[in-house]
């Protein structure tokens, strides 16, 4: 509070942020007189100048953010501002101009930036995001804040009856939950068909018991209405922390986690078909990076784990005399009722010499909602391709000593995804390397991971997910040449022919292995040569969808990172982008990982606009 109260009793001199200035500003290279800043009537200050860039103006983060009474987070490792104030919640990043005002995207001309340890963001940006006023008075040079202030709404009067909103949109994060269409509202409370809702996230729904449900720990009530059961949408954000906003001109009901991923920009999905696709045959293994994936037994639990310690998959690497590069994907789901657990990935050293482990980047992420795709699947996907994933120093590991290269505690109810890229090589001239890499397990407290050195557990056979070690970590496939002004074509991608690389027999280990035909861990190229025969340039587009099951994605496509919603098959497509295609040929390039999908394989399409 005294701090709150100090700065509103400073002037903020300098360049006030995300003030756009009129151009002719810029026009003359003289000393500018110092920008000051109001807020309702009372000068503020920092002490650090602010300044203008490219006719923005960008000042202090902490100081305009206390200044009006938002809340905010600095998550150092992200480099991700969060500010919130009432309904309203700001997620910028450091460098990246496209910022996320209740999550949709919005494109800045200025990018939040750190300067000498202070970090600068947008004046007028922030300001208008959070719902209050700027003014520029260019004679003095001055930015004036004015606060919105709004009455509250009055309350709606009690309904004896359910309105039905048909064709409604139902959303998590931007992107639409799938077959939840219709809002129901009783006595002035918006309510969802819960069975639809867990169905669309592809997680279980617990017992309902006495018109009661446990969601995250909280009991919830759920109501019914002509056979259908309802839970009350303010309900189910108080249960998993999240928030809530209901339009009802868009008759949009929209759910908002604040899950960003970094450096991401997100698409959505829309009820438009595709032609039906052939499978893609121009497909082969690209890089040299290696495969290993510890995903079975995805849940953890008495059946599925015989001790308390205990390697869940393993590869062993002997005599080695050039540089390696790995890459470690998992996926698994603490089942343990009341037990923490601990999930490791570790390099023994087994030669008679040291071995160098280098490059080393990784991320991690978890959920206790049971939300795979959205809280883990999207950000390993996203963050592999725009190359944000967490480094780590290298380090010479001795003969017989063993690296941890991740070590993540999680609790009870929780899944756990990571996956981590590094490089191993002998550390001495003339010994080549030897090694084994783990992905274990503990649930004893105070147990150290590195001693965990017995077999692998076997499989789960009941509930079947992908498990293994390859060759490659990456695929690249190329469409048969599309004429523009044709028809459109479909082509699908991870059928499970074509390009059914990793199998269990073309693992390490066969007989304990299971095949990865969702090429999860895997980075898929798809060229797209095109060719336009008129004299004119045309324009083209590219979509994407899933054909098995619903699914969801990460791809970048000209140095543009974009995270797909899940999207039925058959049913909904996303828009990858227009492109202009100049007279002759053009190659285009984009690159997916998968994030999540009840069944692959998915779908790539190239159509003519009309003109």
């Amino acid at each position: 509070m005294k701090l709150r109260q100090l700065a509103q009793k400073l002037v903020l001199v300098g360049v006030a942020c995300s003030l756009v200035l009129p151009a002719n500003a810029h026009a003359s290279t003289a000393v500018q007189a110092p920008v000051s800043v109001i807020l309702n009537g009372e000068p503020l200050v920092t002490d650090v100048q602010a300044r203008v860039e490219n006719g923005t103006t960008l000042v202090p983060m902490r100081s305009i953010f206390q200044a009006l009474d938002a809340n905010v987070i600095w998550n150092q490792q992200d480099r991700t501002i969060r500010a919130t104030r009432g309904e309203s919640v700001i997620n910028l990043t450091i460098d990246n101009q496209t910022a996320l005002v209740n999550s949709q995207p919005t494109q800045l001309r200025v990018a939040p930036k750190v300067i000498s340890g202070t970090t600068l963001v947008p004046l007028r940006f922030i300001t208008e995001s959070l719902g209050d006023l700027v003014t520029w008075d260019q004679a003095t040079r001055t930015a004036s804040i004015a606060r919105r202030v709004t009455e509250p709404s009055p309350p709606l009067p009690p309904a004896d009856s359910t309105r039905v909103i048909t064709d409604a949109i139902v959303e998590l994060d931007s992107f639409q939950l799938l077959d939840v269409d219709t809002v129901y509202v009783r006595n002035g409370r918006s309510f969802v068909p819960i069975v639809s809702v867990f169905q669309s996230l592809e997680t279980t729904l617990p017992e309902i018991i006495d018109n009661t449900v446990i969601l995250n720990e909280v009991p919830v009530t759920v109501e019914e209405y002509e056979g259908i059961k309802l839970i009350a949408a303010t309900d189910l954000a108080r249960a998993f922390d999240i928030r809530l906003q209901w339009n009802s001109v868009a008759k949009r009901l929209s759910f908002f986690t604040d899950n960003l991923v970094f450096r991401t920009t997100p698409i959505r999905s829309e009820e438009i078909a595709v032609p039906v696709p052939t499978r893609l045959e121009n497909v082969q293994l690209i890089g040299n990076r290696k495969l290993f994936v510890s995903n079975s037994p995805e849940s953890i639990y008495d059946r599925t784990l015989p001790t308390p310690s205990a390697t869940l998959w393993d590869e062993t690497h002997t005599n080695k005399r050039a540089k390696e590069q790995h890459r470690v994907y998992a996926h698994h789901h603490n089942r343990i009722e009341d037990q923490d657990a601990v999930f490791a990935v570790t390099v023994e050293n087994t030669s008679e010499g040291p071995i160098y482990i280098s490059n080393v980047k990784g991320l991690h992420r978890t959920s206790t909602r049971g939300w795979p795709a959205f809280d883990i699947g999207i950000h390993l996907a996203g963050r592999t391709l725009n190359n944000t994933l967490v480094n780590q120093q290298a380090r010479m590991i001795q003969p017989g000593e063993t690296a941890v290269i991740g070590r993540h505690p999680v609790s009870a109810s929780t899944m756990v995804g990571y996956m981590y890229d590094f490089d191993v090589e002998p550390g001495g001239q003339f010994i080549p390397a030897s090694y084994t890499i783990r992905s274990v397990v503990t649930t004893e407290a105070g147990m150290d991971v590195r001693s965990i050195k017995t077999p692998a557990i076997a499989k789960d056979t009941v509930n079947v997910h992908s498990r293994g070690s390859w060759d490659h970590s990456a695929i690249r496939g190329t469409l048969p040449t599309y004429t523009v002004g044709n028809e459109g074509v479909s082509y699908s991608i991870s059928n499970g022919v074509t390009d059914n690389f990793f199998t269990a027999e073309s693992s390490t280990k066969p007989n304990e292995s299971s095949a990865n035909r969702g090429h999860y861990g895997i980075n898929y190229e798809v060229v797209i040569p095109v060719m336009n025969e008129s004299s004119e340039p045309k324009q083209i587009e590219l979509r994407l969808s899933g054909r098995g099951g619903t699914y969801s994605s990460a791809y970048r496509l000209n140095g543009t990172v974009f995270i797909t919603p899940q999207m039925r098959p058959g049913i909904e497509s996303a828009r990858m982008a227009t492109v202009t295609i100049e007279p002759g040929q053009t190659e285009l390039k984009l690159e997916l990982m998968h994030s999540g999908g009840s069944s692959l394989p998915a779908a790539i399409t190239v159509q003519t606009l009309n003109e």
